[in-house]
């Protein structure tokens, strides 16, 4: 009664842990960061997202700005391929009940590694982005959490000079334009340009965070921003307030300044609360029995499943769980032809068009704002998340899937691809122990 998960982000982790207080015994195997680590500051299960029509950010009759808990039921209503439609089918009761205790697992754990995760599904929060622009988020990591612009009367951008893509004239003016155009306040905008500490002149964002785990530049940037806080007014700095011992400097330059000192989002390259989130849910999982190597093969035999790993040794285990994610975690391959590399699944976009197996430029549309068939291409499921050949019967009951790989939405565009991996890890794992527990595929 055991069970191998191939995926070190946030799917492949929630999965194991969910597997072990089940009592299953779990193998994970991590071949390095993907998606997970390239979280910019948000985990969002129904955020909104422009130019998705079951994501909006107001009501379009009444004109008041929805709830995530209001877009999670247009999603279901609106969107039958997603994922979250697969899992709740339109129970929007059983969705808000289920993503709860998801997050609620997701941040107990996450606290006990120092990392916290604020918000939920009744209020939306607007947070500015490293150009200025916002996202609308649901759930907000640590150093973003406090950049709420509807929490502030002030806001006040701090410049850190060199540092590259942030301009805090540019993105204060940006942010003011965006608020006018969601008919939101705007609060008073202002840029402290002066006195930033030579001892923190860096040019990337990552190495700065980096270097603010130290004591000696966490001094500096206390010194720096004391004093400069007020209630109402928010400090808002680029995402490099540090990686290992973010919350607790944060704190203590709240602290110093007399008013929170906050994080823009940020986006890859410039993804600190991505390093911070994959970081601490490996502190979180440091019980778990982990193997640090690449996958070569996966063979399923008449007894179970055998995964060759890529430093010579194989773990044989009796259900599998693909929690390998899409092109960035390569999960799934588009170099040349579209395919699924482990076992070769059949791949559908959002459309249910079958796409594993053809050029990837074939499945690419002219157009920005156009939809990709290319992003949204995945492995069908069942509502126990088990791959689906194209007929619709189960191909393997020892083979189940969460996370980036179960196709039918685009996680970038629709904003929910973390929200997707948290809920259909915890699926996935009910179902694998009810089935190892009674012997028969729920």
């Amino acid at each position: 009664m055991s069970a191998v998960v191939l995926g070190g982000g946030l799917a492949g982790r929630m999965a194991a842990h969910a597997l072990v207080d089940r009592g299953v015994p779990v193998t994970l195997v991590d071949g390095g960061p993907g998606a997970t680590a390239l979280c910019g500051g948000s985990l969002d299960v129904a955020a909104a997202s422009p130019g998705i029509a079951w994501l909006p950010w107001r009501d379009p009759l009444r004109g008041r700005p929805l709830t995530p808990r209001e877009r999670l039921r247009l999603l279901l209503a609106e969107a039958p391929a997603h994922p979250y439609s697969v899992l709740w089918g339109a129970d929007e009761d059983a969705a808000g009940r289920d993503i709860d205790a998801a997050i609620g697992d997701l941040r107990t754990r996450l606290a006990g590694a120092g990392l916290g995760l604020h918000g939920s599904l009744d209020r939306s929060q607007v947070i500015p982005n490293l150009p200025g622009t916002v996202r609308v988020a649901d759930h907000v990591l640590t150093g973003p959490a406090g950049a709420d612009v509807g929490d502030c009367q002030e806001m006040v951008w701090v410049d850190v000079p060199g540092l590259e893509a942030w301009d805090p004239g540019f993105a204060a003016r940006t942010l003011a334009h965006e608020l006018e155009a969601l008919g939101l306040p705007v609060p008073t905008l202002r840029v402290l340009r002066t006195g930033w500490p030579e001892v923190l002149r860096e040019h990337r964002a990552a190495r700065l965070a980096a270097r603010l785990d130290a004591p000696d530049a966490q001094d500096a940037l206390a010194a720096f921003v004391e004093g400069e806080g007020a209630p109402g007014r928010v400090l808002l700095l680029p995402p490099i307030l540090g990686v290992e011992r973010s919350a607790a400097l944060i704190e203590r330059l709240s602290d110093a300044a007399g008013g929170p000192v906050a994080e823009a989002l940020g986006h890859a390259p410039h993804a600190t609360a991505g390093f911070r989130l994959q970081r601490a849910l490996e502190a979180a999982g440091a019980s778990l029995d982990t193997r640090r190597a690449r996958v070569s093969t996966v063979h399923r035999g008449p007894d179970g499943v055998q995964v060759a790993l890529a430093d010579g040794s194989r773990i044989d285990a009796e259900v599998l769980l693909l929690a390998t994610g899409r092109f960035v975690g390569r999960g799934l391959d588009a170099a040349a032809n579209i395919r699924e590399p482990l076992l070769g699944l059949p791949l559908f976009d959002a459309d249910h068009r079958r796409v594993d197996g053809i050029p990837a430029h074939r499945s690419v549309r002219k157009g920005y704002g156009n939809p990709q068939p290319l992003y949204s291409a995945g492995v069908r499921v069942d509502g126990s998340m088990r791959p689906l050949a194209a007929r619709g019967d189960v191909i393997d009951s020892r083979v189940f899937c969460a996370g980036d790989i179960i196709g039918g939405f685009d996680p970038a565009r629709e904003r929910t691809g973390l929200g997707v991996a948290l809920a259909t890890a915890h699926r996935a794992a009910a179902a694998i122990a009810e089935q190892l527990e009674t012997g028969v595929a729920a």
